[in-house]
């Protein structure tokens, strides 16, 4: 129950606080009722000139915030005096190079691409100029207007900034409710966090707003030299060269396949000597067990001759 005491008026007291930042938002902006009502109800011609003047003052416009971007394709004969005349132009606006990149075609640069981030209010000159640098093929130019966006962001973010300014009032009041005090911290936190997020997004804005981008294709015009028709002798050439590379890339897959049959053909070469010599010790062997036996005499008793001797 103590707890449950505690956290009520603590809640209570966060939301009072949220809702009187938002009531004073509110209240800061002039009631059109009685903006109009001030002029009529003025009693002497003075005050109705300076109520006149300080409506034309409200009603001024406020600076637009708005996003440059645009991309232009350019085609060019002489690729490095271009880049040299692209970069001065951007140096003598203040401007600076966010990015590149450079396309090669047989040694020679064949396109480039180069991200530029020119001051918002040199935008439409130095696009003009990277223009003329060649002939244009491409062209596209874009405005985006975030004042609404810009403006809510800023109105958000000072009403943060207000409920941050009371929370630290409270954390540096003394107060021996611990649980009150670790309530108005985790706000206090949270707020903070929601601050530097609003601010940061701000500071993005201001910087696309005051830095235009602009996209800058260089295209090397080339030109085309039709290919000589090939004669007998270059395609005799051509087909002794592709037979050449056939063969050497034959004898290179041999060596390749030699190299890596060594391992194996070491141990497999060492294992079929043996056998072989085991084999030959084993028949040496068997012959020398092998009885001798006489060739037979034919003058001895007991043998027969043969009946029909043979025709000479």
């Amino acid at each position: 129950m103590t707890q449950l005491a505690i956290k009520i008026p603590t809640l209570a007291f966060l939301t009072t606080l949220a809702l009187g930042c938002g009531a004073a938002d509110r209240g800061a902006a002039p009631s059109p009722a009685a903006s109009n009502n001030g002029p009529a109800a003025a009693p002497h011609s003075k005050n109705l000139k300076v109520s006149l003047a300080g409506q034309r003052g409200a009603a001024q416009p406020t600076a637009r915030k708005i996003i440059r971007r645009g991309e232009l394709h350019v085609t060019v004969k002489d690729y490095a005096k271009t880049r040299a005349e692209l970069l001065a132009t951007l140096r003598a606006a203040g401007g600076y190079v966010a990015s590149s990149r450079v396309y090669h075609n047989v040694g020679s640069v064949s396109s480039a691409t180069f991200v530029l981030r020119i001051p918002a209010d040199g935008f439409a000159r130095i696009a003009e100029r990277v223009a003329k640098l060649g002939t244009l093929t491409h062209e596209t130019i874009n405005s985006e207007d975030i004042t609404a966006q810009y403006t809510d962001l800023a109105a958000r973010l000072k009403s943060k900034r207000r409920l941050e300014a009371r929370l630290l009032e409270l954390v540096a009041k003394k107060t021996d409710n611990v649980s009150s005090l670790l309530a108005v911290e985790r706000e206090l936190a949270r707020v903070r966090g929601e601050v530097e997020r609003l601010q940061g997004k701000l500071d993005m804005y201001d910087k696309l707003v005051a830095m235009a981008t602009l996209t800058v294709r260089l295209d090397v015009d080339r030109i085309y030299v039709a290919p000589r028709p090939a004669t007998l002798g270059d395609q005799a050439q051509t087909a002794l060269s592709r037979s050449w590379d056939s063969l050497a890339a034959v004898g290179r897959g041999a060596v390749l396949a030699l190299v890596a049959l060594l391992p194996w053909l070491l141990p497999l070469g060492g294992i079929t000597a043996g056998t072989v010599v085991l084999v030959q010790r084993r028949r040496r062997r068997l012959r020398a067990q092998m009885p001798t036996r006489k060739p037979c005499d034919d003058t001895q008793p007991g043998s027969i001759q043969p009946k029909n001797p043979p025709m000479p």
